[in-house]
């Protein structure tokens, strides 16, 4: 295999470890606890969706590239929208407060997950968008990726808004102030906005720059990954 692409795929497994880590620690701790139980399914399917990066571009790089785009087709599309519904549940719960209306605003979010499937499941509702030496990548049809900003996007300010509110509780030294969910905050939406930019690439680009630097986020992703397994550590922060 190239060294290029194995570079990448072993970036690629090495957030699966140091994702599945952190899922598996607070799914030890907090078994009775649904919002940590939703967060720690948010890191376990983050796990198996870098496997599936990781996999689609091993197979395709010896030469299964139709099975590597039905990987990322039906496997690694699956866990991300799923991931997204998921997490919904954790960032409604944290600014409700209500497992209720979180239950709600998760099955909402679940279905139309599903329908953004049904568009990526169909023939060539997933393509190849980039083939070189460095790396293999696919891409979406218009309609689920625009389905996905948008989950995407809720996501992120449910979950920023409650790491603004607890910032607030810090300040105030309220009783109110819970600093491991603080840290969880700051874990998703570090892992959302460093994803989304690893996504979109740099423009312009050389090649290997372009790959670099994608690489260098990918890395930081599982710092991501360490600041969540951190807010489950017993020292207090």
């Amino acid at each position: 295999m190239q060294t290029g692409v194995l570079l990448n795929v072993l970036t690629c497994f090495l957030i699966t470890i140091a994702a599945l880590t952190n899922a598996v620690r607070v799914y030890r701790q907090c078994k009775g606890s649904l919002s940590d139980m939703a967060f720690a399914g948010f890191w376990f399917l983050t796990a198996f969706t870098w496997l599936f990066v990781g996999l689609s571009m091993i197979v395709a790089k010896y030469g299964q590239l139709s099975l590597g785009v039905a990987i990322d087709q039906y496997f690694t599309q699956t866990t991300v929208f799923i991931q997204i519904a998921v997490g919904s549940y954790y960032a409604a719960y944290r600014v409700f407060k209500n497992h209720k209306l979180s239950t709600i605003i998760f099955l909402i979010f679940l279905a139309i997950a599903i329908v953004s499937l049904f568009f990526v499941y169909q023939h060539d509702g997933v393509i190849v968008t980039k083939n070189s030496y460095f790396t293999i990548e696919y891409g979406t049809e218009q309609m689920p990726w625009i389905i996905f900003q948008v989950l995407f996007g809720i996501l992120m300010l449910a979950v920023a808004f409650d790491i603004f509110r607890n910032l607030y509780f810090w300040f105030k030294k309220s009783v109110f102030y819970e600093p491991r969910y603080l840290l969880t905050g700051l874990s998703i939406c570090a892992y959302g906005a460093i994803g989304y930019f690893e996504e979109q690439g740099y423009a312009g680009a050389s090649d290997s720059v372009y790959v670099w630097t994608r690489l260098a986020l990918r890395m930081m992703l599982i710092l991501c990954a360490q600041i969540a397994y951190l807010a489950y550590s017993k020292k207090e922060v």
